[in-house]
This record gives C-alpha cells, structure tokens and sequence, in this order.
C-alpha cells in the first residue's frame, strides 16, 4: 500500500463504507415502498432486525468479493453475474 495505513484500519474504513451505504440502500427501499407503494413492514423491531441482517450480510459479501478478486475489472465483472 502506498500509505502508513495499517491493514485493519484499512478493512474497517472499507467495511464502515459498505454499511453505511448499504443502510442507505435499505432505508430508501423502506421509505419508497412505504410511502410510495403504501407497503405494511409490520412490526418495527422485525424491520430494525431484518435491516441489521441485511447490512452484515450484504457488507460480508461486499468483503468476500473484495478480497477474492484480483482488481476493480474482475470486481465490476463479479458483481454483474
């Protein structure tokens, strides 16, 4: 690396990026089908719940593929599939 970044805070500032933006997916997904598409999520707790396994999960996979591809092309090229 071209930095005196260690490799941890690396991943963690990485990882930090992939879950903020995936919280933001989720929470667009929520308010369009909400408000937009009148949908019932029911109860809230399930939603926090359900939007917190979904960001761990999406951000392991975003990290799966990050550190199994060789560099961005392949990554662009993985994500398409």
């Amino acid at each position: 690396m071209a930095s005196p970044t260690a490799k941890v805070q690396f991943l963690l500032g990485k990882a930090l990026g992939q879950v903020c933006l995936t919280i933001a997916q989720f929470a667009i997904l929520y308010l369009v089908t909400r408000f937009l598409f009148k949908a019932d999520w029911g109860n809230p707790l399930a939603v926090l719940l359900l939007a917190i396994a979904y960001t761990f999960a999406i951000t392991g996979l975003a990290m799966l593929v990050a550190a199994l591809v060789p560099n961005r092309g392949a990554a662009v090229g993985a994500w398409s599939i």
